[in-house]
Formats: C-alpha cells, structure tokens, sequence
C-alpha cells in the first residue's frame, strides 16, 4: 500500500467535516453540541466573541479533547467516539484554516 502525502490526508479528513450555516451550528448548539472557538483572542477580538463557545487555541486543541493528556478540558475530554449518541462538537477556526462552522465527530481511536 502506497503512502498518502499529506493533501490526500487533509482532504480524507475534511470531506469527513459537514460545513454549517450559523443557523444549522445555533440549532446543534441548542441540542447539545459544544461550540469550540479555535480563533486567536486578536480574531476573537477583531469579529466578537461567541458567548456559548469554549475558547480552545487550534495550537492546544488536541491536549484538550484527550483526557490522557494531563491538559484535558472537562467541556471536551473523555467522549466516547464510538457512541453515536452523544453530541457532536463544533468548530470556529481562524479563516483560511478550515471551514469555519464545521462539524465535527469525537476523535477516532487510533
């Protein structure tokens, strides 16, 4: 088996994501999903804040979602991947990066 180059890695994982309207992502949130501002504090700053989000840095996002890490956010650690029950998370990232108010599923195991 050949080894993917790191685009074929990027677009494998973003066409997992489903891209959001801000109504789509308010309606997730009001279900239960947890909003995560991954934007710079001078973004944040620049194009408001979002009251429901967690502000989580993309640098510290992963440490934040793994309950190992000894870093964990309680808002975000310790999700199931494989229960299909639980909320989704959503992400707010700096753009250009991703697309902004993509859906995100927990992390898979590796």
């Amino acid at each position: 088996m050949r080894r993917r180059n790191i685009n074929e890695v990027l677009g494998a994982a973003q066409a997992r994501l489903t891209r959001l309207t801000p109504a789509e992502a308010a309606a997730a949130v009001h279900e239960g999903a947890t909003l995560v501002d991954t934007r710079s504090n001078d973004l944040r700053f620049q194009d408001g804040v979002i009251l429901e989000a967690i502000h989580v840095p993309l640098s510290v996002l992963e440490w934040r979602v793994d309950a190992a890490s000894g870093f964990p956010s309680p808002a975000l650690a310790g999700h199931r991947p494989d229960d299909p029950h639980l909320p989704g998370r959503l992400l707010i990232e700096p753009r250009g990066a991703a697309p902004a108010g993509a859906r995100v599923s927990p992390p898979r195991p590796m």
